[in-house]
């Protein structure tokens, strides 16, 4: 964590193993895919496969593998092992998972009261957002919280190293994936970024974009009121700063 996952299959077999493949998949997507990991032996069999979670590559935390490996052997049959999973999580630290309503919170080293704080609050904001984007139930979805900036530079996708220097994203959210990750315990960040998530729910086209603009501003809008935000958009539309909507084109 966070460049790889590293997959290893041992085995003995009386018959002559000709070709091995790990099939995995990520459950929010349920699209299986397959590789050729590296073996060696026949009958006294190891293969490793790995997968790449980093740069162009990158999967976020807080989503679900699943796996299993295909064994090929010279008579043309073949046998398949059960089918593992496991939570991508970085594994230096131990984790706690908590859910309410259609949100999970993977959590470690933060009090058990503070996210059943969380979840009881967010939840109480969902159905305005489910209501204002006209979906009628919330798929389930997964927050990832971290804790410090040296967890957030493992977990974070590299945007540049002068925004996580100025730490200038409290989080991210995957809609493809049904997660978010976000930095600190922090209830308007989980609702921005919960926002994000349930509002694209109503968007599942592939064709379909919400506008940046627009996205942004309803996450935002939905995070809990606090006086001087307003304050500083009071002053901007007074001195007439503000970009009229008809601008925003992309």
């Amino acid at each position: 964590f966070p460049n790889q996952i590293k997959f290893t299959l041992t085995g003995i077999s009386n018959v002559e193993i000709v070709e091995i493949i790990l099939f995995y998949k990520i459950s929010q997507t349920g699209t299986w895919q397959y590789i050729y990991p590296e073996t060696s032996g026949t009958k006294n069999m190891k293969a490793t496969g790995t997968i790449v979670t980093s740069g162009n590559s990158y999967i976020p935390s807080g989503v679900t593998f699943e796996y299993y490996f295909q064994l090929h052997n010279i008579n043309g049959n073949y046998f398949e092992t059960e089918i593992f999973q496991f939570d991508y999580l970085n594994p230096e630290h131990t984790w706690s998972k908590a859910r309410k309503g259609p949100l999970s919170i993977y959590s470690h080293g933060i009090p058990s009261q503070l996210i059943d704080n969380l979840l009881n609050d967010a939840n109480a904001q969902f159905p305005s957002i489910a209501s204002l984007a006209g979906i009628k139930k919330i798929k389930p979805f997964s927050a990832v919280i971290v804790n410090n900036p040296r967890e957030a530079s493992q977990t974070f996708p590299v945007i540049s190293k002068t925004s996580t220097r100025d730490k200038l994203y409290g989080g991210f959210a995957f809609q493809d994936y049904n997660v978010f990750i976000i930095g600190g315990a922090d209830l308007n960040v989980l609702l921005h970024e919960s926002a994000h998530l349930i509002i694209g729910q109503a968007t599942e086209s592939p064709s379909a974009r919400i506008p940046a603009w627009l996205n942004e501003g309803l996450a935002m809008y939905f995070e809990l009121p606090l006086d001087e935000r307003e304050l500083t958009a009071r002053i901007a539309s007074t001195q007439g700063m503000l970009r009229p909507l008809e601008n925003m084109y992309s």
